[in-house]
């Protein structure tokens, strides 16, 4: 299914998608819905939108392509909601980039993906989230987003919070349930916060690092709950002026 302009209005609900040798629903202009519609074993992506405001891309149930599941970019308008999709067996589950406009990932359920769970870029709230049993991370937070309420289990990293950030862009961590992860429970780079998370059964649970020598982590990690970890409960390499 591919729509390419001046379709705003348009709903796709209820469908099935299968078998198709590029992408499953593909999309280049703002569209009203993408809900409860079964989207499996398409060869690149499961669904993949472009040029976003306003969309609801909700109760979906996406599995088993070789790219991404759900690849969504916004503009600038009415926030859009990805909320209550369950997205498997993909590379990557679902990537949500707002460089411009806004986005909600929320309340959807993500595993067993070969990389990544959940991406997100710019103003993208990631919140309610379980995601689980992922190869790569659980949840990369990347330019801004911020990631929320998450339970996030059985990744090699549960949260990134993404190294190289810059004024106005950072990311957090708050209020999340991160355990069982494979390397570390939530991984902060640079600037970010970690504030709130309950953090057990790593090998580390929270790791702040800076990415070179010449610059260092002064983010805020308070009000965590950390126990149980195999080695470090809280580690810090290279930090400076943080508040822990």
């Amino acid at each position: 299914i591919t729509i390419v302009d001046n379709s705003e209005d348009s709903v796709l609900r209820n469908l099935s998608v299968t078998n198709n040798a590029r992408h499953g629903i593909y999309v280049t202009s703002a569209i009203g819905e993408i809900s409860a519609s079964v989207v499996t074993s398409n060869v690149n992506r499961g669904i993949y939108v472009l040029n976003q405001e306003g969309l609801v891309l909700a109760d979906n149930v996406v599995d088993d392509h070789l790219d991404y599941g759900i690849y969504f970019e916004a503009i600038a308008g009415d926030l859009s909601i990805i909320s209550g999709n369950t997205v498997s067996g993909t590379d990557q589950g679902i990537h949500a980039r707002a460089f411009t406009g806004s986005a909600e990932v929320r309340d959807n359920h993500v595993f067993d993906n070969r990389m990544d769970g959940i991406e997100g870029y710019g103003d993208v709230l990631v919140i309610g989230n379980a995601v689980h049993d992922n190869i790569g991370r659980g949840v990369f937070a990347r330019r801004g987003t911020d990631v929320t309420e998450n339970v996030v289990f059985g990744n090699s990293v549960g949260i990134e919070l993404d190294r190289n950030q810059i004024a106005g862009d950072l990311s957090a961590a708050l209020n999340n349930r991160v355990y069982d992860n494979s390397t570390v429970g939530i991984l902060a780079y640079e600037v970010n916060d970690v504030i709130g998370n309950v953090v057990y059964s790593n090998p580390t649970g929270i790791y702040a690092a800076s990415t070179h020598s010449s610059s260092h982590f002064s983010g805020l990690i308070a009000g965590n709950v950390v126990y149980a970890n195999t080695g470090y409960a809280i580690r810090v390499s290279n930090g400076a002026n943080l508040e822990l």
